[in-house]
């Protein structure tokens, strides 16, 4: 992490008033990035388009003009 060049997340972080402290050892990496990925997989859930569809009588889902 470079104090000078943070990238997109740190930037954010910034904004948001977070100081992030960096971790050099690769415990504490796997740690942060195990965390950041269930954090990211909430997010991926919440932040996603919802289409309600319903199943047709041949078991196929029509979704813009395609069936699946």
């Amino acid at each position: 992490m470079e104090k000078g060049n943070p990238a997109q997340f740190g930037r954010a972080m910034g904004q948001l008033g977070i100081e992030m402290i960096p971790a050099y050892s690769p415990e504490a990496r796997g740690r942060s990035e195990r965390a950041f990925k269930t954090h990211q997989d909430r997010l991926d859930g919440i932040l996603c388009e919802h289409h309600e569809r319903v199943v047709g009588h041949d078991n196929c889902v029509r979704f813009r003009r395609r069936v699946l």
